[in-house]
């Protein structure tokens, strides 16, 4: 591995972090350093490399960049275009859609995919991105984990972007998921994949520490199944950033 900013925050220089392959599924999970969870504990901090500032700045940094350059806004393009189309196609057609995006972060996808369609809320546990996204940007945001989030609404469409590779038993978190979830709504998943390590090695930000695990196509059907989803689209894509992620749009299944 390379430079690990995280564990230098905990003045860690004596772990080296591990990383196996599972032989059947092709997986990659790790072995953390046992308090690796301790550098989101600052209250001044977003994550290892920004402070309440530095946040700001990240923020603005990312929302000039041109639309093609942009992860996130090929993300909205993207998700706007299967959502729409999917509730054209299952006839569940509305003048406003309620959002929610779960690990919200700099705040950057709610920012660009609110409109008089899309009306989005954040949830996000770090307190710095919270307090950035409700006093910045000025949507509502909910600073609580989302297996005991109770909601006043139901959401039509709940997105978690590059957030399940940082949960360790991400199974609960997907089925606390279909409380909040409206009838007949979906969620968009998206991760590293398992790719990165083929064509970046394992000094790519897929495997730094944080990331619990990095999946491929079969283990992300699997965990969907899990948790009660049926996968209505899966593409791996090259973001603009260069990253290898994996996406999917997936429903409630029937039982």
């Amino acid at each position: 591995m390379g430079r690990d900013i995280y564990l230098e925050k905990l003045g860690r220089n004596d772990f080296r972090l591990r990383w196996y392959e599972c032989g059947n599924c092709g997986v990659y999970f790790s072995e953390q350093y046992g308090k690796i969870e301790g550098v989101y504990d600052d209250n001044d901090m977003y994550d290892a490399q920004y402070d309440r500032e530095g946040i700001k700045a990240r923020y603005h940094e990312i929302m000039g960049l041109n639309e093609d350059e942009s992860d996130n806004a090929l993300r909205v393009r993207r998700v706007k275009a299967f959502f729409l189309r999917y509730r054209a196609e299952t006839g569940r057609i509305r003048e406003r859609y309620q959002i929610l995006d779960v690990g919200a972060g700099l705040g950057v996808f709610v920012a660009k995919i609110a409109d008089d369609m899309f009306s989005p809320d954040a949830l996000e546990m770090n307190s710095v991105a919270t307090n950035h996204i409700r006093e910045e940007l000025g949507f509502p945001v909910f600073n609580i984990p989302v297996q005991e989030f109770e909601a006043e609404k139901a959401y039509d469409l709940i997105t978690m972007n590059k957030v399940i590779e940082h949960i360790k038993k991400p199974v609960p978190v997907l089925k606390s998921i279909k409380r909040i979830l409206g009838k007949d709504g979906i969620i968009y998943l998206e991760l590293p994949d398992t790719r990165s390590c083929e064509f970046h090695g394992h000094a790519s930000g897929a495997f730094a520490s944080g990331h619990y695990m990095v999946y491929n196509p079969a283990s992300i059907f699997y965990l969907l199944g899990k948790a009660g989803f049926e996968i209505l689209s899966m593409d791996r894509i090259q973001e603009p950033s260069g990253k290898l992620s994996i996406y999917s749009f997936a429903g409630v299944r029937c039982s």
